[in-house]
């Protein structure tokens, strides 16, 4: 009897283990590129609504990220970007994602690239607002779960770029949109930004772990009985 036991539990220890590298294999990174281009078969669809989407590649020189590319929205007051003038960006997930990392570009503090405000975006989660707005050149307000660092500074000659770890904490998102948020008169001196990139992982189907436990432990009763 303790030799079956053992037998169960190193096949269950096992399986625990196999779980954890599909978890793993299923981390995914959504690029700019990504997004314009519709979306990663299996794992999620991008639209644009107000345009079509455009990739802008950032121009401030004074870091690593000089020409990488943000994907906003080629219609309205800044082409390339997601503005006030009523263009977004809808990302929906073919399975609940949970964000690790979401990376936003081109968000400057009041004075910088021509922009007569501290520039904000709103993150819609599964119908629930989320706002970011820069405060100053490298730190920003972020209203949702984890923390913010600034990895380029919202300067001139810098490219106003900003990582939200963890945004939503461990809730997994089915859907995501992403707005300006109007700060002053409107135009190409308010609020506009593009995204960078995010990572995550798709959420393991809870049933699917339970299904698999329970027929594990119903396998091993079975052969207790039959064995008495």
């Amino acid at each position: 009897m303790e030799s079956k036991r053992k037998n169960f539990m190193a096949i269950l220890m096992a399986m625990l283990f196999l779980l954890g590298m599909i978890v793993e294999a299923q981390a995914a990174l959504i690029t700019a590129e990504d997004i314009k281009n519709g979306g990663i078969s299996g794992l999620f669809t991008s639209s644009a609504l107000g345009g079509s989407f455009a990739l802008k590649g950032m121009r401030g020189s004074g870091d690593a990220y000089y020409k990488q590319d943000v994907v906003g929205i080629s219609d309205g007051c800044v082409d390339g970007e997601i503005d006030v003038s009523g263009g977004s960006i809808i990302i929906t997930f073919d399975t609940p994602f949970i964000l690790s990392d979401l990376e936003l570009g081109l968000l400057f503090k009041s004075g910088n690239r021509g922009d007569t405000v501290n520039e904000k975006a709103k993150i819609v989660a599964d119908g629930i607002a989320y706002y970011f707005e820069v405060t100053d050149s490298t730190t920003a307000s972020w209203t949702g779960s984890g923390s913010v660092n600034n990895l380029s500074p919202g300067l001139n000659g810098y490219n106003g770029l900003w990582q939200i770890s963890n945004p939503f904490g461990d809730t997994p998102v089915s859907k995501l949109e992403f707005y300006a948020v109007k700060q002053g008169s409107g135009g190409h001196a308010d609020s506009d930004f593009g995204i960078y990139q995010m990572q995550g992982a798709v959420v393991p189907i809870p049933s699917t772990i339970l299904l698999l436990g329970s027929g594990l432990i119903g396998a091993f009763g079975l052969t207790k009985i039959k064995k008495r």
